[in-house]
């Protein structure tokens, strides 16, 4: 199984290479690999030589400035899509997965019987409260139970979605 990562930055190049060196630093489950998006919005901190430089493997698409955070990922979406992906995972280049995280995703979409857009919740490293993920309806966001929960709303930090859901 095959999973495009979605990435996009500009100009946060110590925060992009720490959620890089999290990402590569993950279980796949056998027979997973990733191919990892990223697309650079005109950063003019060395963003994209240090990522050719220390992650040649990864596909750094250029953009223009004016791309930001949605944009920037509608780019690196389209320009994956162009191949064969049986997942896609949004990340945001600020965050930091536990070395399960991307298993876990995994194995919560495994465990449902349709298809679904599975969230994962994000922590802050400073207090360790949750500061992005799911919610349902306006609530506030939702506190992981050790149970797949259903969500109306949520943030893009780290999203799986499947290739039929797509």
């Amino acid at each position: 199984m095959r999973i495009a990562v979605l990435m996009t930055c500009h100009n946060r190049k110590d925060e992009t290479m720490s959620c890089l060196l999290a990402l590569y630093n993950c279980i796949l489950p056998d027979t997973y690999s990733l191919s990892v998006y990223q697309v650079d919005d005109a950063s003019t901190d060395g963003t994209s030589e240090y990522i050719r430089n220390k992650y040649p493997n990864i596909i750094i698409i250029e953009g223009n400035g004016n791309l930001f955070w949605n944009r920037g990922m509608h780019l690196a979406w389209q320009t994956a899509s162009k191949n064969d992906y049986d997942f896609y995972l949004w990340l945001n280049d600020d965050t930091i997965l536990v070395n399960n995280a991307i298993q876990g995703l995994i194995s919560n979409y495994t465990s449902l019987k349709n298809d679904s857009i599975l969230v994962g919740t994000t922590i802050s490293k400073k207090n360790g409260k949750i500061t992005y993920g799911g919610r349902y309806k306006n609530d506030d966001l939702l506190m992981p139970n050790g149970e797949v929960q259903r969500c109306t709303l949520f943030n893009g930090n780290c999203i799986l979605i499947s290739k039929k859901t797509f």
